[in-house]
């Protein structure tokens, strides 16, 4: 759509803003199928319908797993060792049960979840810039087609003008593969959160529960150790076999968080690696563009297998 010249008495008509291809308000330009490639299709929009359905599944599984919990935790309540360990913890919550405290592996889960905190705020922040970057690629393209169309118009200033469609046009496409780097890094965050850190966190819960039930054993042992009571050989062998399993399971939740500081640093130098790259194509990519695109402007009459042949 050209410019409405001098002497017209209607201007050209203007795209309706569904037509539109920049997004930018007033003058569109439209984009080239080379353009095009460079953005990554976006997915349909779901309807209301399957807004709908898709809450409903949600909302199922949830309940279905909420329930199933709930069951199971009503039969080991039902249970010798259930019912101890409800008393102890109701003990505990009123201030008046003593509970086996375990400094070092306190501070060891407090790191893991401090951690984790991080690790979703780096997420959020790389979602961030990728989505950044996103829309400067868009406006980028916009750019690069405002230059073309420029170029077309302004016979004068052409070189100048197609060089800089020609810098927009390849530093957008090079921001593709970034955006992909982006994407996956952020990716492999929360599939590192979900199942490295998730499982030692499934082992601190574990643990915990197997900590109140030793100290439910511990404390009816203590109130009968120093009586005749019949009950009290029952008491101390369940007391020992208690605490022989806090002793195995405490030393297997150890080893879990242990394992997610090494998976950490590792998960780091892998992946900080892989976007580094990302990050050198990228400048690289459009370094060599650049200067591409200046020595096309310096010589105009020279075709593009001349001047890469000439850049190498």
């Amino acid at each position: 759509m050209g410019l409405p010249e001098d002497g017209d008495d209607e201007p050209a008509q203007m795209q309706s803003t569904d037509e539109r291809d920049s997004g930018m308000v007033g003058r569109d330009f439209v984009r080239s199928p080379s353009h095009m490639s460079a953005i990554k299709p976006e997915p349909p929009k779901p309807t209301a319908k399957e807004k709908a359905s898709g809450w409903m599944q949600k909302l199922g599984a949830k309940f279905s797993e909420s329930l199933q919990t709930t069951q199971v935790a009503l039969k080991e309540a039902a249970t010798t060792k259930g019912l101890r360990s409800i008393r102890q913890q109701a003990a505990e919550a009123v201030g008046i049960g003593n509970k086996t405290v375990d400094v070092e592996l306190q501070t060891k889960v407090t790191e893991v979840k401090e951690g984790l905190h991080d690790l979703k705020v780096c997420a959020e922040l790389v979602k961030s810039v990728s989505k950044t970057l996103s829309e400067l690629t868009k406006d980028s393209l916009a750019l690069s087609a405002c230059f073309q169309h420029l170029g077309k118009q302004t016979p004068g200033a052409t070189a100048d003008l197609d060089c800089h469609h020609r810098i927009q046009d390849l530093t957008s496409k090079n921001a593709l593969c970034l955006l992909e780097a982006l994407d996956f890094f952020r990716e492999e965050i929360l599939k590192f959160c979900s199942n490295d850190i998730a499982e030692a966190l499934t082992a601190v819960t574990h643990y915990e529960k197997t900590r109140v039930e030793y100290d439910a054993c511990r404390m009816t042992f203590e109130s009968l150790k120093d009586t005749s009571s019949a009950k009290l050989p029952a008491a101390e062998a369940q007391f020992l076999e208690s605490y022989n399993t806090l002793s195995d399971v405490r030393q297997a939740t150890w080893a879990k968080l242990c394992n997610v500081e090494e998976g950490k640093v590792k998960f780091f130098k892998d992946q900080l690696k892989a976007l580094s790259n990302a990050y050198s194509m990228y400048l690289s990519g459009n370094a060599a563009g650049f200067e591409d695109a200046m020595a096309k402007l310096e010589n105009p009459d020279a075709d593009d297998d001349a001047l890469e042949d000439a850049s190498l």
